[in-house]
């Protein structure tokens, strides 16, 4: 992680994932028990982004404004939002389906039962995306703002965002899943269920970061500020720290670590 301040990370049991946060402010990323899954989270302002149980599934989210993104059991989807302005869109059960949708002002897209579609939007303000049931799907949004994102049952997902602000995202059961979020400013990233996974984190500022029951995890944290970074039952876990500044980490029950503190 990347420029964080007054930010939360949660991850708890991860398998082979990796979390990334990028200029994330007062945001919120939880991710739990992904499947080699990919998110990356830029330029969200306000956004809230959930995953669960993503299947080879890519989610890209940027210059999203006030715009709520949800996907649930993607199957071989691709999603792209951008420039939707006050608009809704909602895809459930999708397969290899397509769906565009650009500069929607006040506008309501729903879809149900795709095969072989892809739905994409750009430049969301006050939007709502919904996607359910789809596999190997790609959701690309850029630079939310006051968004909300939530996807859920993607294994091998991809989830892309970029300077959040206030924003949440919430990612579950995903399995060697990369989450990437930087420079977080009061965000939160909660991951759950992850194994062998790793999160990286620099120059946190009062963030808080906590992990549970990891397995062949990686975390590594830099040039923290007031931070707090707890992990408890970490299995060949390494945790790496430095430059910290009034800050407290706390590990517990950890097998066979591959460094020290």
């Amino acid at each position: 992680m990347s420029s964080l301040e007054e930010g939360l990370i949660e991850t708890s049991s991860l398998e082979e994932g990796l979390i990334e946060a990028s200029s994330l402010e007062e945001g919120l990323i939880e991710t739990s028990s992904l499947e080699e899954g990919l998110i990356e989270a830029s330029s969200l302002e306000e956004g809230l982004i959930e995953a669960s149980s993503l299947e080879e599934g890519l989610i890209e989210v940027s210059s999203l404004e006030e715009g709520l993104i949800e996907m649930s059991s993607l199957e071989e989807g691709l999603i792209e939002t951008s420039s939707l302005e006050e608009g809704l869109i909602e895809a459930s059960s999708l397969e290899e389906g397509l769906i565009e949708t650009s500069s929607l002002e006040e506008g309501l897209i729903e879809t149900s039962s795709l095969e072989e579609g892809l739905i994409e939007a750009s430049s969301l303000e006050e939007g709502l995306i919904e996607a359910s049931s789809l596999e190997e799907g790609l959701i690309e949004a850029s630079s939310l703002e006051e968004g909300l994102i939530e996807t859920s049952s993607l294994e091998e997902g991809l989830i892309e965002t970029s300077s959040l602000e206030e924003g949440l995202i919430e990612t579950s059961s995903l399995e060697e899943g990369l989450i990437e979020a930087s420079s977080l400013e009061e965000g939160l990233i909660e991951a759950s269920s992850l194994e062998e996974g790793l999160i990286e984190t620099s120059s946190l500022e009062e963030g808080l970061i906590e992990t549970s029951s990891l397995e062949e995890g990686l975390i590594e944290t830099s040039s923290l500020e007031e931070g707090l970074i707890e992990t408890s039952s970490l299995e060949e876990g390494l945790i790496e720290t430095s430059s910290l500044e009034e800050g407290l980490i706390e590990t517990s029950s950890l097998e066979a670590p591959r460094s020290a503190l």
